[in-house]
């Protein structure tokens, strides 16, 4: 608001128009996250499994035709996300659900990009995942990656924008890995039997690749992914991006690369705490980073402290800006931290 020369407060319509949209919808959202818990909960608190199983498959019958495809959605995904922290079970089932979303090739390139934008954020955000769950994620998606680029690695001669437009869901499934390591490597890489685990998704193969992912897919996600790994020795990226010139037309990237991680902080007043904190991972990236550094001296001595680098190592995510400690923004005023 401003005041003009004559003492009356000029009120900006758009701006009025914006408050009650974001007022509306907050109402609207602590409406329905009330009335799921309502319908599947019985009045002890205990789940009502057939009634939940049944809003499940309405749910995301609505998620697959209405949510999924609708670019940068606000907060409105958060419906499926409430519901799902109800019962293990059924985010296991949704996590499996995106991922053969991800994997189908019948599928439009936008809608599996956009699986895969989901599946990460929702791995990376939401508490009520289990390790079990993440690693079995992390493996299948390296393992597609991994499995891509023996097919068509071989075929690929000169790396440049248009590969974004033949491999745009590779390039998704590669910044959904690096985000969700880069975003629960604390989990991910906590005692040796993990690590080694970490060390079996043949990393390396991925980021040397001919396909450049490194080069082609969101910088930030890609420096928080570099730093993670060589704190960890599981890959040297800064070899292979050192040699070479990223992608830095956003509007080629925008066209045909999805960059969007639907997750972010949650930000309506009123219904905020339904989400925020107890279904919400929101790590303080700073107190994140000073435990990375103590972590190093953790590192157990087995681990190689001198890797191989390769020759072919040596040839070596969508708007966002970022300081050093990963802290990311996409859009206007969403914030994604590490």
């Amino acid at each position: 608001m401003d005041v003009d020369d004559g003492g009356y407060i000029k009120v900006d319509p758009n701006k009025v128009e914006e408050e009650h949209f974001s007022d509306t919808l907050d109402i609207c959202l602590k409406r329905i996250f009330m009335y799921m818990k309502t319908v599947c909960h019985n009045p002890n608190g205990n789940l009502l499994w057939d009634s939940t199983k049944l809003f499940y498959h309405d749910l995301l019958s609505i998620f697959e035709s209405e949510i999924l495809p609708t670019y940068n959605s606000s907060h409105i995904q958060y419906v499926i996300y409430y519901f799902l922290s109800f019962k293990i079970t059924l985010a296991e089932n949704f996590s499996n659900w995106l991922l053969k979303k991800c994997c189908d090739v019948s599928s439009p390139s936008t809608l599996r990009q956009a699986a895969a934008g989901y599946l990460a954020s929702f791995l990376c955000r939401a508490p009520f995942i289990t390790n079990n769950v993440l690693k079995n994620m992390l493996f299948e998606i390296s393992t597609w990656c991994n499995k891509y680029i023996n097919s068509v690695d071989k075929s690929v001669r000169v790396v440049d924008e248009e590969l974004l437009r033949w491999h745009a869901v590779f390039y998704s499934m590669c910044q959904a890995l690096f985000y969700i390591i880069s975003f629960r490597h604390q989990d991910l890489m906590d005692n040796k039997r993990n690590l080694r685990f970490m060390e079996n998704l043949n990393l390396s193969n991925i980021v040397t690749c001919r396909l450049s992912p490194l080069r082609l897919c969101c910088s930030k996600v890609v420096d928080r992914f570099a730093h993670i790994t060589k704190m960890y020795q599981l890959t040297y990226c800064y070899v292979v991006m050192d040699g070479h010139i990223r992608v830095t037309d956003q509007s080629i990237k925008d066209e045909w690369l999805y960059s969007y991680f639907p997750f972010d902080p949650y930000v309506l007043p009123r219904s905020k705490n339904m989400i925020i904190p107890d279904l919400y991972r929101d790590i303080d990236s700073i107190k994140s980073c000073q435990k990375e550094e103590r972590y190093v001296d953790k590192i157990p001595s087995s681990l190689p402290e001198n890797m191989d680098i390769s020759p072919s190592m040596v040839l070596s995510p969508s708007p966002a800006r970022t300081d050093w400690l990963g802290q990311f923004a996409y859009g206007n005023n969403t914030q994604i931290l590490f």
